[in-house]
């Protein structure tokens, strides 16, 4: 008879008996009934109290099989293996009810029906003590094969005895390559005919029967009812569902639903990770769970991001904490823009000669050619675009001239694109096709309209202060080659509330290239010397272009890896989605759109729908995960919530010394950066050139500038020191200096007087006359009049005094006109707010004649393109907002 036949057979027997359980059945019952249960009760129970199982150890037992089937398994026992599987052992020994010594109410009447099934069990458990030696091997023997089959389903490449590799937390069924055909080897196992005569986890068939027919829909109501079962192995049904399904109400359910460390180990990480994770669902505490791990086992890593949030996070740590011996304070370098007073020291020119001593001719050539073209990838963010042909051309021979030419800086390379004939010697000893282009191509007409491009994006980054000051550096000392290799710390905030966009990718594309130099430095060192080296890269689609394919290729070589995080598909192109698609080896993807679920479902061998499943809850969120010849699937991780965030941060002391240690080794205070006085350029007018950009020979003025009366210095005046403002009065400084620039003035910040006793906070100069530029910010009168005496003795012809509301502005009227009232009227002395300064700017230019214009103090001719009155107009006010905007955040 077959199995199920007998289920329904003996279920329709136990009907008839209850049925036929009435008072006046029962009253002609037979007395002996209760009393032959008692007699099998008694003799199972005395059996028992003679066997072995009272005197068990269950925690040992379970221990000993466990390890038994690790070691038939092939793996080396621990605690990740053993885990999941332990507490479900003891609930085996629970559901198999003869470890324990039956129980049976005396006094209790029991149907007839329930008799009946005491008395089967009773009698099942006598089968059982009866040869209990035998059968508890053979039980043990059984779930040691069992889970041998589990642990022998898991792919060769995790292992749970390594502590050196990344984890997140996973439910065991997703590590098993085959669910399917693990499910039904565990089925085969408990379910075959030696197992079902010994009367062994009786009460575990029986539910896996009662689930197979329920998920295989057999009626057992029904005699011609033949549906067959359906295996798992034909069931298409994914992993969690088939756990539901086949092993639900047993203890198999724990041991597939334990949330384990999931591991990725190292080799996979070299071959690059790709996150998507959309707005808040987490991917920033995905990041924290690999760095975290990376800091605990003291491993070398670099973190590019532009918020700062996640590098603050990681610098707080008390990992870091530098007054406690053999912390990771000495590993750290932290690159940041917002410290404006201690900026870092960069040169995008400085090649390291001394790591290019011990390479073969092979090794220096490869890298100098890499070099290049990682110059070029850099130079990109210059443009905010792919460059053009010639733009390209012009770059890569740029690069190898400034390698060149001694403590090259972002200066000199300003200085090459306006007049470059003073580094001729080192064109000169240039070789091949880059002395060539030097001598015939690089001062002829067909690269001047580049040249002039190049220079236009070149003031544009300079204008920004925070970058000009930290690439204003003739060394860089930050040397990310040695930082890969004693495993340093990286952390680089790109600050894009300071920087903005574009300066934020400038500064991101810089480490990026730098990181790509060092990895190709790795060429000098053998493998086994490489020490591991991973990359954390927030936000990349702002500083990558399509050949990132080449910098991963390069960096999987010499053991670095990647792991590039971004929000959605839409913000890579066609190409670079592509590249970023083959590329990388790990996928993680949570919180996305149904669009972008369907074009990773392709490349992360699942569906849409698996990886839409992938929720965030209270304490925790799930991405979505495929790695390359690891997992053969999709499968869902679990990130915890709070790993960082719950550690316990660095005292303020502590954190202050961890900064100062930081800005002695890595940084230098700005106030000792030191600028080159700018000379005017002249250049050749070129005649192919465009007419919008057409300028003559830069002309000296014919007429000499009236001479300007230099007031005697009284002697009771106190020059007020500089640097007030700080590093936000610096940043409206400059942004002044650059809307005048763009007005045609020639413009410094800083400018010195009475012989560096005293400065102007800008100083402006245009067709003959001087202006000084003070920025109010304070009501302080005493501190006010200083600064218009300052001005007055030094000799301009006009100061503005610049507030950003009226309510100060008049107030400034009232105290300065009340000590300077010939100056205010005869208006040496003008007040203006943000928007009448830039009038009064546009004021000025109208006095110059229409065939000429002022280029940042030099007369030169240009071909005026149109600009309507209501676009000045427009721009005129936004600059004036932006101006307004920056005074009152100085308050």
């Amino acid at each position: 008879m077959s199995t199920e036949r007998k289920i329904w057979f003996e279920k329709f027997w136990c009907w008839i008996v209850d049925a036929l359980n009435t008072p006046k059945i029962r009253s002609i019952r037979p007395a002996t009934n209760l009393k032959e249960l008692h007699q099998v009760y008694n003799t199972t129970v005395a059996i028992y109290d003679e066997s072995v199982f009272p005197d068990i150890d269950r925690n040992n037992l379970a221990v000993k099989t466990l390890i038994k089937a690790c070691e038939n398994a092939g793996l080396q026992p621990s605690v990740e293996l053993v885990s999941p599987f332990f507490d479900a052992f003891l609930e085996f020994v629970e559901m198999d009810e003869f470890f324990d010594r039956p129980k049976l109410d005396l006094e209790h009447e029991y149907a007839w029906s329930e008799q009946l099934e005491i008395k089967k069990r009773l009698r099942r458990f006598k089968r059982i003590y009866s040869q209990n030696e035998a059968n508890l091997e053979r039980w043990t023997g059984v779930l040691c094969s069992v889970f041998e089959g589990i642990y022998r389903s898991l792919p060769n490449q995790v292992d749970f005895a390594k502590k050196d590799t990344s984890f997140f937390l996973i439910d065991f069924i997703y590590l098993i390559e085959n669910p399917a055909e693990c499910i039904e080897y565990i089925l085969s196992v408990i379910c075959n005919q030696e197992v079902e005569e010994s009367c062994l986890f009786y009460n575990l068939r029986e539910q896996f029967d009662q689930n197979a027919i329920d998920f295989s829909g057999i009626d057992l109501s029904n005699p011609k009812d033949t549906k067959p079962f359906i295996l798992p192995t034909k069931s298409k049904l994914e992993a969690s569902e088939l756990v539901d399904k086949y092993l639900a109400y047993s203890p198999f359910e724990s041991i597939f639903s334990y949330l384990c460390p999931f591991s990725i180990p190292i080799q996979a990480r070299f071959e690059h990770c790709h996150v998507i994770g959309g707005t808040g669902h987490g991917k920033t505490q995905l990041l924290q769970s690999f760095i975290l791990d990376d800091i605990k086992a003291k491993r070398g890593f670099c973190v590019i991001e532009s918020q700062g949030d996640l590098i603050n996070k990681i610098t707080m740590l008390p990992h870091f904490d530098p007054t406690v011996n053999g912390s990771l304070a000495e590993k750290l370098i932290l690159i940041d823009p917002t410290d404006t007073d201690f900026p870092v020291c960069l040169n995008m020119f400085a090649l390291n000669a001394r790591g290019m001593s011990g390479l073969s001719n092979t090794q220096r050539e490869m890298l100098l050619n890499a070099t290049v073209d990682l110059y070029s990838y850099m130079f990109g963010a210059l443009f905010g675009a792919e460059l053009t042909q010639r733009q390209r051309v012009i770059f890569n021979y740029l690069a190898r001239l400034m390698m060149e030419i001694p403590n090259a800086t972002i200066q000199t390379l300003r200085e090459l694109m306006e007049d470059g004939k003073k580094y001729k010697p080192y064109m000169d000893a240039l070789q091949g096709s880059a002395r060539a282009f030097f001598q015939t191509q690089f001062f002829s007409k067909s690269f001047a309209q580049t040249k002039k491009q190049v220079l236009a994006r070149l003031w544009g980054v300079l204008s920004n202060a925070t970058l000009e000051r930290m690439f204003s550096n003739t060394e860089n000392r930050v040397d990310l080659f040695k930082a890969m290799n004693e495993g340093k710390i990286v952390l680089i905030n790109t600050a894009k509330d300071l920087l903005r966009k574009e300066g934020c990718q400038i500064l991101g594309r810089f480490f990026i290239a730098l990181l790509g130099q060092a990895i190709l430095r790795r060429t000098s060192i053998t493998e086994e010397n490489r020490k591991p080296f991973f990359v954390y890269i927030d936000e990349a689609h702002e500083y990558f272009d399509e050949r990132i394919d080449e910098q991963l290729n390069q960096a999987r070589k010499y053991k670095v890896g990647l792991t590039l995080a971004h929000q959605n598909l839409d913000q890579l192109d066609s190409s670079l989605k592509g590249t970023m698609m083959s590329s990388t080896s790990i996928k993680l993807a949570g919180g996305v759109s149904s669009g972008d679920a369907v074009q990773l479902a392709r490349e992360m061998r699942t569906t849409s729908d698996t990886i839409l499943h992938a929720r965030k809850e209270n304490g925790y969120t799930e991405f979505a995960c495929w790695i390359k010849n690891i997992t053969s699937r999709t499968i869902p991780v679990t990130v915890p919530f709070g790993l960082l965030e719950g550690l316990p941060v660095l005292p303020q002391k502590s954190y202050t010394e961890l900064i100062e240690r930081n800005r002695a080794k890595y940084c230098r205070p700005a106030e000792e950066i030191v600028f080159d006085n700018l000379e005017p350029v002249v250049e050749k007018e070129q005649d192919d050139a465009p007419s919008i950009d057409k300028v003559s020979d830069a002309e000296e003025q014919t007429v000499p500038p009236p001479p300007v009366k230099q007031k005697t210095v009284p002697e009771n005046l106190e020059i007020p020191k500089t640097g007030r403002g700080g590093p936000r009065h610096r940043y409206l400084q400059n942004l002044i200096k650059h809307v005048a620039q763009e007005k045609g003035f020639k413009a410094i910040t800083e400018q010195a007087v009475f012989d560096g006793a005293g400065s102007v906070d800008v100083s402006l100069e245009g067709e003959g006359r001087k202006f000084a530029v003070e920025i109010s910010v304070s009501t302080d009168s005493t501190w006010e009049m200083q600064n218009v005496s300052k001005c007055l003795s030094a000799g301009y012809d006009q100061l503005i005094l610049l507030a950003s509301e009226n309510k100060q502005l008049d107030k400034l009227r009232r105290a300065v006109t009340s000590a300077f009232p010939a100056e205010v009227k005869e208006n040496r002395i003008i007040f203006l707010l943000p928007d009448s300064f830039i009038s009064f700017l546009n004021d000025e230019n109208a006095k110059s004649a229409q065939k000429t214009k002022t280029i940042r103090g030099y007369k030169v001719k240009v071909n005026y393109s149109t600009v309507s009155s209501r676009e000045e107009k427009t721009k005129n006010k936004a600059i004036a907002k932006v101006i307004m905007e920056s005074m009152k955040r100085m308050k």
